[in-house]
């Protein structure tokens, strides 16, 4: 059953100072700090720079425990948009 109440939101992988990017995927949720959707968001974003960055886990792990809706790395900036 769809609730009206979801929104859906694009991970984005852009450079720094560039306005586009790359889409990695996109993600339901009631509101971009709906937990279980950041749960989901956070675990792609984990997969994402293990299978195409040199990052350790730590330094993954470590970007990961302040995500709200961006994070950056390298040359890189990934963020989550309403869509």
């Amino acid at each position: 059953m769809h609730n009206s109440n979801y929104k859906s939101f694009s991970l984005i992988k852009r450079k720094f100072g560039e306005d586009t990017g790359s889409h990695l995927s996109v993600f339901i949720g009631e509101s971009i700090s709906d937990p279980k959707m950041l749960a989901d968001v956070k675990t792609y974003i984990h997969l994402y720079l293990s299978a195409h960055t040199d990052l350790s886990f730590d330094e993954i792990k470590y970007q990961l425990a302040n995500f709200t809706d961006t994070l950056q790395y390298d040359n890189y900036v990934i963020e989550l948009k309403e869509i």
